[in-house]
């Protein structure tokens, strides 16, 4: 399969679109799923739109067999059903729209965190929200990339903001399973000493 690498540029209220195919290990990038895609900046409820697909590989995920060889497993999305339910996820999130937010998750969720490894119910995890917001202002979600898995999808993006402690910076990624067109089950992970800028000041 040819190596590309996808290049995505924002500017708030702006759409555009670049592409450029770069040589396999351009910008210090090892090889990607070939599924993911370079998606937006979120900030607010403002969603700037500068999705660049790598490949023309839609709702398929490889997994490597017992020989050696390549499979692919299908996932229930299609990528724009998964790019759709992010969105409204992420809107929902910047602008604390909790029923938004009830709409989009299953009644039975649940949602994991790396930090404290058990499971939160939707309104547990909106009573965080609250309080995140309360820490942060300006929050944005930058550098997202999805892609598609089974029974779900995969998201890596970047939180960032200003915290009472300085600017927040924050790498995470999370893995969502979804049934219907809502999600029942979330896990995130992040590096907690990197939300330390919420707690200080």
């Amino acid at each position: 399969m040819p190596s590309s690498t996808a290049r995505t540029w924002s500017v708030r209220g702006k759409i555009g679109r670049r592409v450029e195919a770069l040589p396999t290990g351009t910008r210090g990038s090892g090889p990607r799923p070939p599924d993911v895609t370079e998606r937006s900046v979120l900030c607010g409820s403002s969603l700037v739109d500068v999705a660049a697909q790598t490949a023309n590989l839609s709702r398929q995920l490889y997994s490597s067999t017992g020989n050696g060889a390549y499979s692919r497993r299908m996932s229930e999305l299609t990528e724009q059903q998964m790019h759709d339910l992010a969105d409204r996820l992420l809107a929902a999130i910047t602008s604390v729209d909790l029923d938004a937010m009830r709409s989009i998750y299953a009644p039975n969720a649940a949602l994991w965190h790396n930090f404290d490894q058990r499971d939160q119910s939707v309104e547990e995890n909106l009573r965080s929200l609250e309080d995140l917001h309360r820490r942060l202002s300006d929050m944005c979600y930058t550098e997202i990339r999805r892609f598609l898995a089974p029974g779900g999808f995969v998201q890596q993006h970047v939180l960032t903001g200003q915290a009472a402690g300085g600017p927040l910076r924050m790498p995470a990624m999370i893995r969502f399973w979804t049934e219907e067109g809502r999600i029942t089950r979330l896990e995130e992970y992040l590096d907690t000493a990197q939300a330390m800028v919420m707690y200080r000041g």
